[in-house]
């Protein structure tokens, strides 16, 4: 996926979404010239989960961390769901935008 489609799909600024793939958080390689980049399969959900998690106020460091265990326990069952948690935070700081 490119990163204007993954901007797109996100709402996460193109500038902030190349940030986040030079320090490693989102993975994604060069193609051609270095200049564009293809993101993974699970970009995306881990884009949200990013977002989501510093819409909140937690620390880059934190949130790269999460993202990071989150992949290398996906499909083993490690970890609860991100998307869970993201959600848990999101009631207990009272912004929770789905009610």
């Amino acid at each position: 996926m490119t990163t204007g489609e993954l901007s797109r799909r996100t709402g996460v600024p193109i500038r902030r979404l190349i940030d986040w793939a030079e320090r490693g958080v989102l993975e994604a390689r060069a193609t051609g010239s270095g200049r564009w980049r293809d993101f993974s399969d699970t970009a995306e959900r881990e884009c949200r989960i990013l977002r989501d998690l510093k819409r909140l106020g937690i620390p880059f460091r934190h949130c790269r961390d999460l993202v990071r265990q989150w992949r290398a326990a996906e499909g083993i069952g490690l970890l609860v769901s991100l998307d869970e948690v993201t959600l848990l935070i999101r009631r207990v700081s009272g912004r929770d935008e789905e009610g």
